[in-house]
């Protein structure tokens, strides 16, 4: 098993990155993070 987690830059989006990881060490498994990058909206 592997736990999935979906990271944007947003205070919730960083709050799921140590439950993830925390998570994933508890269950002795791998940790996929699956990132939004925001960068082409930024350029409209």
């Amino acid at each position: 098993m592997t736990v999935v987690v979906g990271y944007s830059p947003t205070t919730e989006g960083k709050g799921a990155l140590p439950f993830a990881f925390r998570e994933a060490q508890m269950r002795g498994t791998d940790l996929l993070i699956v990132a939004e990058d925001n960068s082409a909206a930024d350029a409209e």
